[in-house]
């Protein structure tokens, strides 16, 4: 990188920084994280975060930025010249609304995706630095109360380059929270055990996160993943009819994203043991397939997955349901 664009780059993470943080800097806080090899974990957050390659390096680099901590720096040299931080808000954060709405970046324009099973805020933007035109990106998302952020930034000149956007993506893919035993909690696909059927299964319709609702292409997309589910022999669905009916009965609101809580409250209405919810979400010209299956008696998150799916067709979506199904059924 030369040392123009280095320090473009670095004015540009910086702003980006305070922009989601606040206006003052103050003395860096202790927190108990370490680096092994291309693998991060962090202590007192209890989050783990693998860069894909080589490529994207991981530094340990513990600022107070406003409201917010800053946890980590991501370099890439070889190609992008790009760069990447994880930071941690410092205030309680009562839910991914409020969150989105701290900052320079605009709620209304923002799309949705979701980041270690949790939905994550998504927004982009054009910066400058030093003569040269930037593109940032933030991920915002809450976990237990506590306000996490990715950004990333690259000369603009990156803006539709298709290997950059897999690398950001399989870093966001590659974050994940942790038990106290330093497992990964159940927002992976990892804690359903191969093998395992899952009974009185209630199916919910896929929600457009572009309409924050259910469309006529996630209905279609809703009844393919439950049919390649059904095949699996692993999982055995409540009856789609009846579950219209009880929605319809206890007049509950089921136009967009349906809340962990209402969830379980139709999974035990219907008597089912289970209940899976899903979304469509596209960034940019990648679409993201998200599904969830949530214990209706602990309210514990059983299994997840997610596909995504550069410039995808009709078709080509249809297969990614099919993917999302497999990794379902085997765990992985």
């Amino acid at each position: 990188m030369g040392i123009k664009q280095a320090g473009a780059l670095f004015i540009c993470l910086s702003f980006l920084l305070l922009s989601c943080a606040g206006p003052s800097v103050k003395s860096a806080q202790t927190v108990d994280h370490s680096i092994s090899g291309n693998t991060y974990i962090n202590s007192t957050y209890n989050c783990k975060l693998s860069t894909p390659n080589n490529k994207w390096k991981p530094t340990l680099d513990v600022k107070d930025l406003g409201d917010a901590t800053q946890l980590l720096w991501l370099w890439e040299e070889s190609v992008y010249n790009a760069g990447g931080s994880l930071n941690v808000s410092k205030h309680p954060q009562g839910s991914l609304e409020e969150f989105a709405k701290k900052g320079t970046y605009d709620p209304k324009i923002a799309k949705y995706t979701y980041i270690a099973g949790k939905p994550a805020f998504f927004a982009s933007k054009p910066m400058s630095a030093g003569g040269l035109s930037m593109t940032s990106q933030v991920y915002k998302f809450v976990n237990k109360g506590t306000g996490y952020v990715f950004s990333f930034v690259y000369p603009s000149q990156w803006n539709h380059d298709e290997k950059l956007q897999k690398e950001i993506d399989d870093i966001l893919n590659s974050f994940a929270f942790l038990d106290e035993q330093g497992v990964v909690q159940d927002t992976s696909a990892g804690q359903k055990r191969k093998g395992e059927n899952l009974l009185n299964v209630a199916m919910l319709e896929m929600v457009d996160l572009r309409e924050n609702r259910p469309t006529k292409a996630t209905n279609i997309l809703t009844n393919e993943l439950q049919e390649k589910l059904s095949k699996s022999g692993q999982f055995k669905f409540i009856e789609r009819r009846k579950l219209n009916q009880i929605i319809v009965e206890q007049k509950l609101q089921m136009a967009g994203m349906v809340s962990d809580a209402s969830a379980i409250k139709i999974g035990g209405l219907l008597g089912a043991n289970h209940i899976i919810t899903s979304s469509l979400g596209v960034l940019g010209e990648t679409s993201v397939l998200y599904v969830q299956v949530t214990d209706t008696g602990n309210g514990k998150i059983l299994t997840s997955a997610s596909t995504r799916c550069w410039k995808c067709s009709d078709d080509l979506l249809l297969d990614s349901v099919t993917a999302l199904a497999s990794k379902l059924v085997s765990g992985k």
